[in-house]
């Protein structure tokens, strides 16, 4: 009698199956729960649709077979499965095997286009998002929960298109996801942070995956971060000693590096590692001072804060006698340091002369820029820094508040002899003189205040009509989302009554098939009645 499995012919192969069943045209996968896990309640079933025909393991020994309406992997023929209460048929199904209930999950659907048409079902449903590692997909990396920011996820999802030829980078990062349900199993998914991927061929946006790492970086035990530190940052000692090697060495060690990444599986960091860029001679040599002198350029920093703090006074018109000074210091500390790094070139063979300009500019840029500071402190440039338009010691306008502030009388005294008379005379010109610059360079902070203040308020202005801009956005978006979680509730209940129709007609065949293996026996049971006769 036919039991419903095809034949097949030629030399056996063993075929590693995956637990699935197909019916309706859709594959669906099983769901593995871990003991900790919500699990799948007799409760939850809902109608029977179907019963399996064949199961493949035992007798399909074809890589190449397409898997028919009624195949099952491994569940036996006659296998009951039903619907899932409070979910499309299409979307969920479940077996009842030895007594234990066993959950499928659809993994294609003919035609799907987006993961809308995969995953529809979850919309408004989901509570929150885990993230777990990749290495062995329990560990606890991350969580969201905000419903807001968790429907906007799950839209991203829905939204994304389908791309059924994409193919996961199976040695690059990953991690497995959790689309938590209410009081019944989560929606579990893995996650291809390189080209985007969830699940099978979902082609997730750069915010999904963003907001999934962002989700890493913040959680709140550090414990659940450690397992992809590594992954997630490439270790800053191997970077360090990438940047500390001669000119003429960076390329093949930072090849040399890449390949070590990617060999250990590390293909984000890998790839991190594969962007950094050779620095440009000049560059190299300020990253030498920051290693081989600190100290110095410790004191060129503090020499340029100090520039900077005597500049605020004068401009805000205050005395700044320690200003000559500091800028003295400054163009000492300098020149101090553009002569060890002319010298740490000259030990690598190169010539100096044409880099002398972009060094002393990327020192006189940390001189009076914190966060270029910064970054020549990190030792890491790969081209020289331009110091800010504008840099200048005002030690003239210092001079002039010297000048300025003394306590001299507005007229020369009588009774002084006629040489010191006219000296006298002088000095008050220059007085004048003096305060007539300052008040210039008052005059030009007072100006540059004020257009600073209007500047100030036109951005709060902007930012206030930006934030009304934002909440209409906001309650655009939501009547969005509400209009698409009607069209997708229509769509579901389409797709539902398909899947039913489906169902019946799955059924209908299976009972014809049974009618008619029923009535050849009993022409059987006939003939060898007649023959009896």
């Amino acid at each position: 009698m036919d039991d419903g499995c095809p034949r097949t012919t030629g030399e056996s192969t063993i075929v590693d199956y995956v637990p699935f069943v197909q019916l309706n045209d859709r594959m669906y996968i099983e769901v593995f729960a871990e003991a900790d896990e919500q699990q799948l309640e007799a409760a939850e079933l809902g109608a029977r649709v179907a019963e399996t025909q064949c199961k493949l393991s035992d007798v399909v020994n074809d890589p190449y077979y397409r898997a028919r309406n009624g195949d099952a992997a491994f569940l036996e023929p006659g296998t009951k499965l039903f619907m899932v209460k409070g979910f499309d048929p299409g979307f969920r199904l479940a077996a009842r095997v030895d007594g234990e209930l066993q959950l499928y999950e659809a993994d294609t659907v003919p035609g799907a286009n987006r993961g809308g048409d995969l995953l529809g079902d979850i919309a408004g449903k989901v509570t929150a998002i885990t993230v777990n590692s990749g290495d062995d997909g329990e560990t606890v990396l991350g969580r969201i929960a905000g419903r807001q920011r968790v429907d906007e996820l799950v839209g991203m999802v829905l939204d994304a298109e389908i791309d059924e030829d994409a193919r996961p980078q199976d040695n690059g990062l990953r991690y497995f996801l959790e689309f938590e349900l209410p009081d019944t199993p989560p929606v579990k998914m893995v996650l291809f942070v390189g080209n985007k991927i969830l699940g099978r061929g979902i082609r997730v946006p750069e915010e999904f995956v963003a907001t999934m790492q962002r989700a890493l970086r913040t959680a709140t035990d550090p414990g659940d971060r450690r397992a992809h530190r590594r992954a997630l940052l490439v270790r800053d000692d191997e970077v360090e000693a990438l940047f500390a090697v001669a000119p003429d060495e960076f390329t093949a060690a930072r090849d040399g590096l890449v390949k070590r990444l990617r060999a250990a599986g590390e293909r984000e960091a890998a790839k991190t590692v594969a962007g950094l860029r050779r620095p440009k001679l000049a560059a190299w040599a300020v990253n030498h001072l920051t290693r081989t002198d600190p100290a110095a350029v410790e004191a060129l920093l503090e020499a340029g804060a100090a520039v900077q703090e005597q500049q605020r006074r004068l401009l805000s018109g205050v005395k700044a006698p320690q200003l000559r000074v500091a800028s003295a210091a400054r163009r000492a500390a300098i020149e101090e340091l553009v002569t060890k790094a002319v010298a740490a070139l000259e030990q690598q063979g190169v010539s100096p002369q044409a880099h002398v300009g972009e060094i002393t500019a990327t020192l006189e840029a940390a001189s009076a820029d914190e966060e270029a500071g910064q970054r020549v402190v990190a030792g890491r440039l790969s081209s020289p820094l331009v110091p800010p338009s504008g840099l200048e010691d005002l030690s003239a306008l210092s001079a002039l508040s010297l000048v300025a502030g003394e306590e001299d009388s507005e007229a020369p005294d009588p009774r002084l002899p006629p040489e010191d008379k006219r000296r006298r005379g002088d000095q008050l010109t220059q007085r004048r003189r003096a305060e007539e610059a300052l008040r210039e360079a008052q005059a030009v902070a007072d100006e540059a205040e004020a257009a600073c203040k209007q500047a100030r308020d036109e951005m709060q202005a902007s930012t206030r009509e930006a934030g009304a801009a934002g909440r209409a956005a906001e309650e655009a978006e939501a009547a969005a989302r509400a209009a698409r979680g009607e069209a997708d509730r229509l769509s579901r209940a389409a797709r539902e009554a398909e899947a039913r129709t489906g169902w019946a007609r799955a059924a209908l065949e299976v009972t014809e098939e049974k009618v008619a293996a029923m009535r050849g026996r009993a022409e059987e049971a006939q003939r060898a009645l007649e023959q009896l006769d």
